[in-house]
C-alpha cells in the first residue's frame, strides 16, 4: 500500500529516509538526508506532502513532494483517485525517494515512483520532475527506464553533477 503520510507520520518518513540513505555515510560527501531533522519533513506538508509505502503494516518507503501551488488544494482528493483538469505549466516534483535496505529489490521504489506519477496525472500536472543523487549509480537508469529525461545537473561540495534533475511530460 502507498499513500500520503499524515503530519504525525513525519518522523516515520524521516527514519525511512535516513535508513535509506545510510550507505552514503561512507561516501566522501554523504547525503544531506542524514543531517536533516524532523522539521524539514514537517515543512514538506506545506509544499505538497510526504508519501509512505508499506509492506504489510510496516512503513518501508518514502518520498518528499513539492506540488505546484495551484494544484496543492487537490492533493488529498487526487491521492484517492479523483481527477482534475490539466493546469498549463504546472509541475509536481519529488525527491528523497528512499526504501529501507531490507526491502530493496522488491519493486517498492518503482511502485512509489508510479504512484507519484499517477498522483501528478490526477492533479492535472503537466510535468513530473525528480531530483536524484548522481553518485548512486542506479539512480539515472532507474528513472530513465520509467521515461524520465535528464534536464541537467547541479553542483554541491565542489562536485559539478552531484544532483541529477530529470523530468517527464505527462
Amino acid at each position: 500500500m502507498i499513500r500520503l503520510a499524515r503530519y504525525d507520520e513525519a518522523a516515520v518518513a524521516l527514519s525511512i529516509a535516513q535508513r535509506g540513505f545510510a550507505e552514503t555515510r561512507d561516501y566522501p560527501n554523504p547525503s544531506s538526508a542524514l543531517r536533516e531533522g524532523l522539521e524539514v519533513f514537517q515543512r514538506a506538508f506545506a509544499k505538497g506532502g510526504l508519501v509512505l509505502a508499506f509492506a504489510g503494516v510496516e512503513a518501508i518507503g518514502t518520498a518528499r513532494l513539492s506540488v505546484d501551488e495551484r494544484l496543492r488544494p487537490h492533493v488529498e482528493r487526487a491521492a484517492m483517485g479523483e481527477r482534475f483538469d490539466r493546469v498549463a505549466g504546472s509541475e509536481l516534483s519529488y525527491a528523497r525517494l528512499a526504501v529501507v535496505p531490507e526491502h530493496r529489490g522488491e519493486g517498492h521504489g518503482r511502485a512509489i515512483a508510479h504512484w507519484i506519477e499517477d498522483l501528478a496525472r490526477n492533479l492535472g500536472a503537466e510535468t513530473l520532475r525528480v531530483d536524484a543523487r548522481s553518485q548512486q549509480p542506479d539512480n539515472r537508469p532507474f528513472y530513465e527506464a520509467m521515461g524520465f529525461t535528464i534536464d541537467g545537473y547541479s553542483a554541491r561540495y565542489g562536485i559539478p553533477d552531484i544532483r541529477t534533475h530529470l523530468s517527464k511530460l505527462l
